[in-house]
């Protein structure tokens, strides 16, 4: 660029404009060598005057703005190159701003590109080139690549001579020999025929050498080309011609495996199964004249023949099953359950409005300390009581000092799956009372809703679980029973006592000992029962409801919280009434039978392994057999917090009744 100043016009001769070609009479200015009026001085390309610097491209003045203008872009800043330029691959760059991708100096000279594509100064590219085994410098231009090791053409040698290396050459570990070396170190094979060298092609069979021309059948003496076989003397090979045949196919053996099967030879891929037609291993069943099985096919056929034997003897079970239903009536009852009416009358309540009511509730005075009972309200069942039950409770409370319980045990302590499983009750005067019998149907639906009997789908089955462990016998034992996990009682304004009851199902793994079956030390909290024990309290309300026996259980546990509620809040019980309240038995009760068969000996499964130490296969039998009960022990009884508004239950009008079960506060107080 160039810069320019006023100066006065002056001096005898006159000064021309370069522009106008007129005399310059004024003030003007000076481009160079060039002289023009102030006005004339103007940008070649906008036709504006020029105040300021410029730039003559030999074609005429620019202003500064027209020059960047026209100047080329960088291809880093994107800014005009109006001074130096460097231009690379039809690129313009500021020599500033063209730097090295790598250590970001500007390049002055030759350039190079990384695996990336960038621009890499010669000093980068000197420093990432590859390093020359051989002499340990950079590899500048082409080089040899073997394996992971590259090397210059000049240091590419042979590490036994030291020749350069330019046709055939072997790599062993880190060395490179050339063919010479590599036959001193690896001398050739010899010919088990002639025992000369095998240069070149040759013939390896099982571990020996030949030359091809060497190989030759023993019989005929010819050439052996194709497939061929070893001899049965095993000193030769035998041709196509001369050897055998498969005694399946009777194609020759040659080239084939082959084995020998009920004293003939056949090919391998020619001995098949009958059934899924697939090759036969080393493994073999015989399976008629002429006829061979494998072992998956062999053990699936015991697998099924024995599955169908298990589903003949099911269909004999069933019928069985349900012959022993009706004899030892294994089915629940609803028409034994009875009503109020009767306890009532017997207890002397006289209200006909309580005797025809369907169920009552209890009511209690806490001031009085008086028990009565009034019809139950229909639009609230949870608190209902039934009389039967809290008299059958209150009586086992008084005379035995806890809550009744009910198991189901195998009769020989010592084979859980035997014949027969014998009622055991506390007290045993429960045995043929209704109260009895709701405890026995209750666990008998638990077994067979365990043991498959029944099905209900939010339940796993416990007896397909292939990690269920078996004792030594084959068997598969636990215990299971009802509980009382969570007991409440709350009291209304008016009295009404409205008992809650969360019950449960417990279960442990059971093992043989001396004694018989006793709780394993520790049961695995993922064990199939436990988890099926776990799955049936989640869901106690809808196995309540689906299975009457269970409901009704829960009904009976309902009643002795009552009872264990009166009895914490002071009530004594009165003897010589529920002594004339006379439990209602079962219609069978001079028969009823404290024996009955084993649910669990008919629920059995197969299964087909192989002994991986001897490879027998083997048809396994395994039994399932749970056994447990009832124990309706009331844990700490809670008493309900009351709402904070009045709730009641009864109309004021409802009749209300005592309920003489219990000794009248005055009389017990003279008691004490």
């Amino acid at each position: 660029k160039n810069s320019f100043k006023w100066k006065a016009a002056g001096g005898p001769q006159m000064v021309q404009c370069v522009a106008c070609r007129s005399p310059i009479t004024d003030r003007y200015t000076k481009a160079g060598c060039d002289t023009f009026h102030i006005q004339c001085f103007v940008c070649r390309c906008c036709k504006q005057p020029i105040t300021g610097s410029y730039s003559n491209d030999g074609t005429g003045f620019i202003c500064t703005r027209c020059h960047e203008a026209s100047a080329p872009r960088c291809n880093v800043c994107h800014k005009p190159v109006v001074s130096c330029c460097t231009t690379v691959e039809g690129k313009d760059y500021h020599p500033e701003c063209f730097t090295c991708g790598q250590c970001k100096e500007a390049i002055s000279g030759n350039y190079f590109r990384d695996d990336g594509g960038k621009f890499m100064c010669k000093a980068c590219h000197v420093k990432q080139a590859p390093v020359c085994v051989g002499c340990q410098l950079p590899i500048l231009g082409d080089g040899i690549t073997t394996g992971e090791r590259q090397y210059h053409r000049a240091c590419f040698k042979c590490s036994a001579c030291a020749r350069l290396l330019t046709g055939a050459f072997h790599t062993e570990k880190e060395k490179i020999l050339c063919e010479h070396c590599y036959e001193v170190a690896h001398p050739p094979k010899k010919c088990c025929v002639c025992t000369c060298p095998i240069r070149g092609a040759g013939v390896e069979v099982e571990g020996q050498c030949f030359h091809e021309g060497c190989l030759r059948c023993c019989s005929c003496k010819g050439r052996l080309e194709g497939k061929f076989m070893k001899s049965q003397d095993g000193k030769g090979f035998l041709c196509g011609d001369c050897q055998p045949r498969c005694a399946l196919c009777s194609k020759p053996l040659a080239g084939c495996e082959s084995l020998t099967v009920d004293k003939q030879r056949i090919h391998a891929s020619c001995f098949r199964c009958m059934d899924c037609a697939k090759r036969i291993g080393q493994r073999y069943f015989q399976a008629g004249s002429g006829k061979h099985r494998c072992l998956d096919c062999h053990m699936r056929r015991l697998k099924e023949d024995a599955d169908m034997e298990s589903s003949m003897a099911a269909n004999q079970e069933a019928q069985r099953k349900a012959d022993n239903s009706r004899r030892h009536r294994l089915f629940w009852r609803p028409e034994i359950v009875p009503g109020p009416g009767r306890a009532l009358r017997s207890l002397g309540v006289r209200n006909m409005q309580i005797l025809r009511s369907p169920s009552v509730c209890v009511l209690y005075n806490e001031a009085h300390g008086s028990v009565c009972c009034a019809a139950s309200p229909q639009h609230d069942r949870a608190a209902a009581v039934n009389i039967w039950y809290l008299i059958c409770s209150l009586k086992v409370l008084h005379d035995h000092r806890r809550e009744p319980v009910f198991s189901l045990d195998p009769k020989n302590p010592h084979s859980i799956a035997g014949e027969t499983q014998v009622k055991r009750f506390e007290p045993p005067w429960l045995a043929g009372s209704v109260v009895g019998e709701v405890l026995f149907q209750a666990d008998y639906a638990l077994k067979e809703l365990c043991l498959g009997e029944r099905a209900l789908p939010l339940l796993p089955d416990v007896l397909s679980n292939p990690t269920t462990e078996a004792t030594e016998s084959g068997e598969r034992a636990a215990r299971q029973w009802f509980v009382i996990r969570r007991a409440t009682v709350t009291m209304t304004n008016d009295g009404v006592l409205v008992p809650h009851v969360e019950m449960g199902v417990e279960a442990r793994r059971l093992v043989l000992c001396a004694e018989g079956y006793k709780d394993a030390e520790h049961t695995d909290a993922n064990d199939p029962f436990v988890q099926q024990a776990r799955t049936i309290t989640a869901h106690f309300k809808d196995v309540a409801s689906q299975l009457q026996a269970v409901g009704e259980l829960e009904a009976l546990a309902k009643s002795m919280v009552v009872a264990r509620y009166l009895l914490s809040k002071g009530c004594q019980c009165d003897g010589s009434m529920l002594n004339k309240c006379v439990l209602p038995m079962v219609p069978e009760k001079h028969e009823y039978s404290l024996e009955i068969p084993t649910l669990a000996r008919r629920r059995r499964s197969s299964s087909v392994e192989q002994d991986p130490i001897s490879g027998q296969v083997m048809l396994n039998h395994e039994s399932q057999a749970i056994h447990g009960g009832v124990d309706l022990h009331v844990p700490a009884l809670q008493v309900a917090v009351p709402p904070s508004k009045p709730v009641r239950l009864l109309e004021p009008t409802a009749p209300r009744e005592l309920l003489p079960l219990f000794v009248p506060l005055r009389r017990a107080a003279r008691a004490a």
